[in-house]
């Protein structure tokens, strides 16, 4: 390791022991303010974006390298990523280990930085009660939102969304908001001609509650409101092992295969995309990841993975349903790939066993989260709870 390098390490970790945010240490030594997560012209390309005026973006603090001052770019019409080192040394357009040395002193809290580490401090206090303030508005409207949902399903008992149709996906009960709904509650605007949005709620990887909601229109477009997670099918499913695919309606589909062969002993769970796909399988505990192959061949992940299968019609479950070959391939896959991890040499469960499986998880969440289900229903009359 030279110098410089070695320069540069330590000027980060003293920025990562400081009471200073990487925000005041750029503001001290720079004098351009930024505040974290708010789209503004990016101060390295002086605003000229190509495709975007606003395409500067510093992350949350507690976002993936956020205590080191990540940054994301759309500079110039292709995307630009870099840290808090960086940004102090494209502005001061100085040799390295002078920025190191500079970056160094501001974070250390010596006697000539003691003023402005109080008045950072104060800032840094400020800056997270109005980031907690703004999580716990949108949490409180996560909620509302599911709730709005479970009422408006419950008055369309019987009814398919268009993409589920689309996906081939019958066996569960989507849950639905009317793009009204959603506009009232978030107090935001989609161009869409969807009327009935369908909702998935995302469930936390630390806490197992809801912390947001993926919708998705007529025609197949997503966008996820609140805090990412994980979702189930339906959203509490019991399972000892853990297949995880991308999407949603992969995982609906999966979860299909697997009961439709009797293999109760796994459930599916999307992750919400390929970037949450080894983080979900590794918080979730005997757990899988279902690689999709596609132009790069199939993506490869620091965890259990089996491989799908795919045709020409696609690489996705949902494609290929109507293939029996395939879709027996794919159940064999996911069996075995189960039985790597441990589980025994896969045995039907009869419907009523599966069923007793899924109430006897249930019974630890006070029921399923969808009240208006059939197998809710089921869950009440078998404990003997009136509805």
């Amino acid at each position: 390791m030279n110098e410089v390098t070695a320069a540069i390490q330590l000027a980060k970790e003293a920025a990562r022991n400081s009471d200073k945010d990487w925000t005041d240490i750029i503001l001290e030594l720079t004098g351009v303010e930024l505040e974290r997560n708010k789209h503004c012209p990016c101060p390295i390309h002086e605003g000229l974006h190509e495709a975007n005026d606003n395409g500067f973006r510093l992350v949350k603090l507690y976002e993936s390298g956020g205590e080191d001052g990540v940054f994301h770019c759309a500079g110039k019409g292709s995307p630009h990523s870099g840290d808090g080192f960086e940004i102090v040394h494209r502005l001061l357009q100085l040799p390295k280990m002078q920025v190191a040395e500079l970056i160094y002193n501001a974070a250390g809290g010596t006697a000539d930085t003691k003023e402005a580490s109080e008045a950072a401090q104060a800032r840094k206090q400020k800056r997270e009660a109005k980031e907690q303030n703004a999580m716990d508005e949108k949490q409180k409207k996560v909620l509302e939102l599911y709730a709005c949902a479970v009422k408006r399903s419950k008055k369309l008992e019987g009814y398919t969304h268009p993409y589920a149709i689309k996906k081939g996906l019958s066996t569960w009960t989507e849950l639905v908001v009317q793009r009204s709904d959603w506009e009232r509650i978030a107090k935001e605007t989609d161009s869409t001609d969807s009327r009935l949005l369908m909702v998935v709620p995302r469930i936390s990887l630390e806490t197992s509650g809801i912390v947001g909601l993926e919708f998705i229109t007529d025609e197949g477009k997503k966008w996820t409101y609140g805090a990412l997670g994980y979702a189930t099918v339906p959203y509490h499913m019991p399972g000892t092992y853990v297949a995880v695919v991308e999407g949603y309606a992969s995982a609906a589909k999966t979860q299909e295969v697997l009961n439709a062969g009797g293999a109760f002993h796994i459930r599916a769970v999307a992750a919400g995309g390929k970037h949450q796909m080894a983080k979900a399988a590794k918080a979730l505990g005997n757990a899988f990841v279902v690689a999709e192959y596609d132009a790069g061949g199939y993506s490869r992940y620091a965890c259990p993975s089996v491989e799908a299968p795919y045709s020409d019609a696609g690489n996705d479950i949902c494609d290929y349903q109507n293939d029996s070959t395939l879709v027996t391939e794919y159940f064999n896959r996911l069996v075995l790939a189960a039985q790597k991890l441990g589980a025994h040499e896969h045995v039907q469960e009869t419907l009523e066993q599966r069923w007793e499986r899924v109430f006897k998880y249930w019974d630890r969440w006070d029921g399923p989260l969808d009240k208006t289900s059939e197998g809710a229903q089921l869950w009440r009359e078998s404990r003997g709870i009136a509805a």
